[in-house]
């Protein structure tokens, strides 16, 4: 019989047991690996002893596109091993709200399209979907960027636990918005971390981490994507410990722990009165989310605004620059360049009008037909 696998995302979970600053536990099952052309290749080929005869059940749980992504790996695992296979995905529903169309999740996309059942609980402690669950009987639930917060009496069903896949290396950036947060504070450093999840907020105890250095230009939706199909492989290469139960996991620091709280709208806004690098990080943070958006004052068109999407940072320090308020094309002709009010500058790579299409900085000013184009002159005693 073929072994089952839920898959689910979520930043938070129960592990009722777990004891001591290390942990272990004891299940009969091995694992082996063989390389093929790439480590992404990689197969997972389990021993059929007692455990894998009847094979490994996986609850998959996620939403955005980056948990989507990391379902199609593990679907890709479970054509490559026999004793893997997904049962059952969990994912949000569609907005209910009839003024809006409903749009189904990534998630929810890459499932039906491989014909794998999706439940779009409203309630996830609604004891008929806990039931539910439990007639599955899964072995290990996955979390990866699920959305909602999980109760114990789910987290106790799996019968090797709940395993979530964190972009961050914990215990920096807990919460909603970890790589958002940490672009928006320009480390030069990230990561993704595998962890059981606890009651407490992405503060259980972790099974391994994979660091990845930062340019200083990635934006956080491809760095999203890459992050969780790191954390898969990762999850993937542990799977062995995890359901034999010689895991050895590390508890988190409290006192290095930081926080990421979900993104609010108006963070967007962008002011050029403060420096070129913390625009620029602003951008990189929230263009693919909440949008990045700033008023510019266009020759006979008035204060209109604009929609960045990428930019690119030139001088991070500078000179006092109060009056130079007029966007030019770079050198290259490449971008609209901006002189922020200490002197650092910035490049504006793409930007969107309202109802128009995202255009090249290039084509935008070309458009503009000769119309100049200034950043908006804002009031310091007001701002």
């Amino acid at each position: 019989m073929y072994a089952r696998c839920c898959f689910l995302t979520c930043s938070c979970a129960t592990l009722g047991w777990v004891y001591g600053k290390s942990c272990f536990y004891s299940r009969n099952f091995s694992v082996r690996y063989f390389q093929c052309s790439s480590q992404r290749n990689r197969s997972l080929i389990m021993s059929t002893n007692s455990v894998t005869q009847q094979g490994i059940r996986i609850l998959f749980l996620g939403t955005p596109t980056c948990a989507a992504k990391s379902l199609q790996r593990w679907l890709e695992l479970s054509h490559q091993n026999p004793y893997i296979r997904i049962v059952s995905v969990i994912t949000q529903s569609p907005c209910d709200k009839p003024s809006r169309k409903q749009i189904l999740s990534p998630v929810h996309m890459v499932a039906s399209q491989n014909q794998i059942p999706i439940w779009t609980p409203d309630n996830v402690r609604d004891p008929a979907f806990l039931s539910k669950v439990r007639e599955w009987e899964p072995d290990l639930a996955i979390t990866a960027a699920y959305g909602k917060l999980l109760p114990p009496n789910f987290l106790s069903i799996p019968k090797y636990g709940v395993v979530n896949i964190h972009p961050s290396l914990l215990p920096k950036f807990r919460g909603a918005a970890p790589i958002q947060r940490a672009l928006q504070q320009g480390v030069e450093e990230t990561g993704v971390s595998i962890l059981f999840t606890v009651t407490k907020m992405d503060a259980g105890p972790i099974i391994a981490q994979q660091k990845v250095s930062l340019s200083g230009d990635e934006m956080a939706g491809p760095l999203l994507i890459d992050l969780f199909l790191k954390g898969t492989d990762l999850l993937a290469q542990h799977l062995e410990s995890i359901v034999s139960g010689t895991v050895q996991t590390i508890y988190q620091n409290e006192d290095e722990a930081t926080y990421a709280p979900k993104l609010k709208k108006e963070e967007g806004w962008l002011s050029f009165q403060e420096n070129a690098w913390y625009v620029h990080n602003k951008v990189r943070a929230f263009a693919d989310s909440i949008g990045t958006f700033a008023n510019f004052d266009i020759q006979e068109r008035g204060i209109q605004r604009l929609k960045i999407h990428k930019t690119r940072l030139v001088r991070r320090n500078g000179f006092p620059a109060l009056g130079i308020h007029q966007l030019v094309l770079n050198p290259e002709k490449d971008a609209l360049r901006v002189t922020c009010d200490d002197g650092s500058q910035l490049d504006i790579l793409e930007i969107q009008a309202s109802g128009k299409r995202i255009m090249t900085a290039r084509e935008f000013y070309n458009g503009l037909q000769g119309k100049k184009i200034q950043r908006e002159k804002v009031d310091w005693l007001r701002h």
